[in-house]
């Protein structure tokens, strides 16, 4: 299926975005491109953790409860429920009132969930490293690495999943052992699980 090449410029921006997002007020902004990139009326992206439920949402509208993703199943409706770590799960609803949604319109939101799920996770995890210690940030880059990391992948597996080098894995690993002040993998790795399980 083909997009037009409005429908590709406005992913592509979307990734952009995506992969630089460190705060929550980033992924307010994503969701507000959502909104855009898929002209939905309403988008509402929740995550759940073991800390309890968080919005992210646009902040021209009102935070809404939580609803079950499942309850629509109409062509006015999109959603995503994914997991983004060991601790979290992201769900993502889009809807409109008017005009249903179409083929091109699931297939832009499968190219923009992999990058939105990487920003909340990015987001996760800056926040646990903010609040233990390293003095800059993890990228979104950075906090795939480690993710994959701590569920057990290779540096050949993260290079083959991210389509990098190996050798650009190890230097990604070194980056974040200095930022978090460790000094081994599986060291990053339990910290990785510690911290994002403790919110």
């Amino acid at each position: 299926m083909e997009l037009d090449r409005n429908h590709l410029r406005r992913t592509a921006e979307f990734a952009t975005a995506a992969l630089s997002a460190t705060t929550s007020r980033d992924v307010a902004g994503l969701v507000r491109r959502v909104r855009h990139v898929l002209d939905g009326d309403e988008v509402h992206l929740w995550s759940m953790a073991a800390e309890g439920v968080v919005e992210w949402h646009d902040p021209e509208d009102r935070p809404t409860p939580l609803v079950d993703v499942a309850a629509r199943r109409d062509d006015r409706s999109l959603s995503i429920s994914e997991t983004t770590t060991a601790f979290t799960v992201v769900h993502l609803v889009v809807r409109r009132r008017h005009h249903p949604f179409r083929a091109p319109d699931r297939a832009v939101l499968s190219l923009l969930s992999p990058y939105l799920l990487a920003a909340v996770a990015a987001v996760d995890l800056h926040a646990a490293a903010g609040s233990n210690g390293p003095g800059t940030p993890l990228t979104s880059r950075e906090s795939q690495i480690l993710a994959s990391i701590a569920g057990g992948a290779t540096n050949k597996e993260v290079a083959s999943d991210l389509d990098i080098s190996p050798r650009t894995v190890q230097k990604h690993l070194e980056h974040i052992y200095g930022k978090l002040g460790l000094h081994r993998r599986t060291a990053a790795a339990g910290w990785w699980s510690e911290h994002l399980a403790a919110g």
